[in-house]
């Protein structure tokens, strides 16, 4: 009897002491949850602060880089008529390239320059001699290479490194779950917007940005109201005054739908005529509602200079100035010269030797690197005139800003003639009633438009330098083979 008193009383102990450790499982399992919770919290606040502040302009830059790349192969493969190959192809091989490229620079530059100290044993001679040849061969490598934007564009994976992640497809992945995704903070703050202007979103019409992104249009007759969709950035209402609104217009050649006020443009899909046709009556493009010349040559020209002054100034990258390179570059120089004193101690230590010769190879490989990156920061940052021009002829909203000109302008390029100054830049040239014009065709920072009668031109005359025409403070010079065009419109004076 005693004894089954005492088996009840164990399998009760037992009951409880099982019930203490499943307790103790659930509130370690609790406290696991909680740290996670806490870490996720943490990861999330510090995705937002960094990406809005410091990550989002290297991946602006890194996402223009792929546009001008995909721009150039659009162009290349217009010329060349290569329609089986896809944009994404050629943009993907061109960035692999462009990396080993720069990758392949370093590593045959160390090597032959590693080279070169064991062949003479360490001397200050072929340490000298390798410093010379990594300074002018990375100066060379780089100058050459300065035109070459995916040059650049590991650099949004070099800082997402410094910020502990491995790849870009691993930020991306948290950035779409924290702050651009179905559940993060953009979309939070889309729907507060969508229910602060009570925004019915089955019913409500919507059209496609020429990047593809979807916006909702709406309208109180004063205003054209715009929300864009995409979670890339913070969500925005757009409100433009109907009044502001100069015309819209379908730009056949781009399929694009533009619309054009006193001093910005909206580009869409050109399917979106649809919507736009309905909230903006009256605006269509026409001669009658275009704005004077002197105003839209003025606000093509604020926007390009703007353009090239950021181009010239290097403010869309003297962000990878962050490094601090050049005194990375001191500091890796001063270890190469501790390494080769060392070196030339006289001290009969095989493994002292050994260390010293390790530490002279590590710091000149790391030597070469360094120059490297500073070299190629300094190109680009220091564009020439004609980089500039080429950045501009690739940039696509200088583009859409060039043909919005001669919109506004009202050039009919079908009825217009071409014709070449002597350094072979197109203009177009046409006669509207009794003044003929003169455009100079190119996307260009300034623009050159000429409205006048054959009773202003100064000047007109034909010698073997070429085609001379001079009205009030302009002059120009034209191939002499345009001369047949030029008499159709010009009184020879």
């Amino acid at each position: 009897m005693k004894s089954k008193k005492n088996n009840e009383d164990l399998k009760e102990e037992h009951k409880l002491n099982l019930e203490t450790v499943d307790e103790e499982i659930d509130k370690s399992e609790l406290k696991l949850e909680k740290k996670n919770e806490i870490k996720i919290l943490k990861k999330r606040k510090r995705l937002i602060e960094t990406y809005e502040s410091d990550v989002k302009k290297y991946r602006d830059y890194y996402i223009n880089s792929l546009e001008k790349i995909d721009h150039k192969n659009k162009n290349k493969k217009k010329i060349d008529n290569e329609d089986e190959v896809s944009d994404e192809d050629v943009i993907d091989n061109d960035i692999l390239f462009s990396i080993s490229k720069s990758t392949i620079g370093k590593t045959f530059i160390s090597i032959f320059g590693i080279a070169i100290v064991f062949v003479f044993d360490f001397n200050v001679f072929s340490i000298v001699f390798d410093i010379v040849f990594f300074t002018l061969s990375s100066y060379a490598f780089c100058y050459f290479n300065r035109k070459d934007n995916q040059l650049f564009l590991d650099e949004y994976k070099k800082k997402l490194q410094s910020l502990g992640y491995l790849t870009i497809d691993e930020y991306e992945d948290d950035l779409e779950e924290f702050l651009t995704g179905p559940e993060g903070l953009f979309h939070e703050e889309l729907v507060k917007l969508i229910h602060e202007y009570d925004i019915d979103t089955d019913h409500i019409d919507f059209a496609y940005s020429q990047s593809g992104n979807k916006n909702y249009i709406w309208s109180n007759n004063d205003f054209l109201y715009m929300l864009d969709t995409d979670l890339y950035s913070r969500p925005q209402v757009v409100k433009i005054p109907i009044s502001n609104i100069l015309y819209y217009r379908v730009d056949y050649t781009n399929h694009l739908l533009v619309i054009k006020t006193y001093n910005e443009e909206f580009y869409f899909e050109e399917s979106s005529i649809v919507i736009f046709s309905k909230y903006l009556k009256g605006k269509e493009y026409s001669i009658n509602n275009l704005i004077d010349p002197d105003t839209a040559l003025s606000d093509y020209r604020a926007f390009m200079y703007g353009i090239k002054n950021v181009l010239e100034s290097g403010d869309d990258v003297k962000f990878y100035k962050a490094n601090k390179s050049d005194k990375k570059l001191y500091n890796i120089s001063l270890c190469l010269i501790l390494f080769s004193i060392l070196r030339f101690i006289p001290i009969n230590y095989s493994i002292y030797t050994n260390f010293c010769e390790l530490g002279i190879i590590v710091f000149l490989i790391s030597f070469c690197s360094c120059l490297f990156d500073i070299y190629c920061v300094n190109f680009l940052l220091k564009r020439s005139t004609d980089d500039i021009l080429e950045d501009m002829a690739n940039n696509v909203k200088c583009i859409n800003k060039f043909n919005e000109l001669k919109m506004s302008l009202g050039i009919d390029e079908s009825s217009c003639d071409t014709i070449y100054n002597v350094s072979d830049q197109p203009f177009l040239i046409w006669k509207k009633g009794k003044y003929i014009h003169i455009f100079f065709n190119v996307v260009y920072y300034d623009s050159l438009y000429l409205s006048f009668k054959n009773s202003d031109v100064d000047r007109y005359y034909i010698d073997e330098e070429g085609c001379k025409l001079f009205i009030r403070d302009t002059g120009i010079v034209f191939k002499l083979e345009c001369k047949e065009i030029l008499d159709k419109y010009l009184v020879i004076k």
